[in-house]
């Protein structure tokens, strides 16, 4: 208890070192952030312009966290459905273009994800194109556009003509049944 915080010990003992710590911190920091969107939906925030509510808490080492980052963990871990179906309605129709100045390698994307930013990068796409490339699942894929919407990443264009290949092949099952099913989202509570 002598008041030094724990990673400036352990730095001082040589058990991690100064670049292992701050890695460490930006993890703990993006875990926090993260925490904001399991707050439910009624919560309220609020903002102190100029004022620093923290000063003298923790070390003196500046911490960053990549806001693309976590907005996409966070959407990917906690959806606001009801926010993610009203978006992908109106532009359910639409071709989907990835903007000239979009940051795709900021997000830590999967490698599904990012073989889909590809694909919106050379020509317009609908969302049922990168489902049907079976880059990602059709939920995923609507919480991907959703997200490009919200940080201005992805421009809406014409709707490009049905295509008559997929992107990726895919061999169809021998002999297997299909069948389509269409989920609603629909509001979970949780107990106590």
């Amino acid at each position: 208890s002598t008041g030094t915080l724990q990673g400036q010990v352990l730095v001082g003992m040589g058990a991690i070192t100064s670049d292992t710590l701050l890695a460490g911190l930006v993890a703990q920091l993006e875990a926090k952030i993260l925490c904001l969107f399991e707050f439910p939906f009624e919560s309220h925030f609020a903002f102190y312009e100029g004022r620093d509510l923290l000063e003298g808490y923790g070390g003196t080492e500046t911490v960053e966290a990549d806001p693309l980052r976590v907005l996409w963990a966070g959407i990917r871990q906690n959806p606001s459905w009801d926010h993610v179906n009203v978006t992908i309605a109106r532009v359910q129709n639409m071709g989907l273009r990835l903007q000239p100045h979009a940051a795709p390698e900021r997000c830590a994307f999967s490698v599904g994800e990012l073989q889909a930013v590809e694909l919106l990068g050379q020509r317009p796409v609908r969302i049922t194109d990168l489902t049907a490339a079976r880059y990602m699942t059709p939920s995923v894929a609507q919480l991907f556009v959703y997200f490009f919407l919200i940080t201005k990443q992805l421009e809406l264009v014409e709707a490009p003509a049905p295509s008559t290949r997929p992107d990726r092949i895919s061999v169809p099952p021998a002999k297997a049944q299909v069948a389509r099913v269409q989920l609603q989202a629909r509001q979970v509570t949780r107990g106590p």
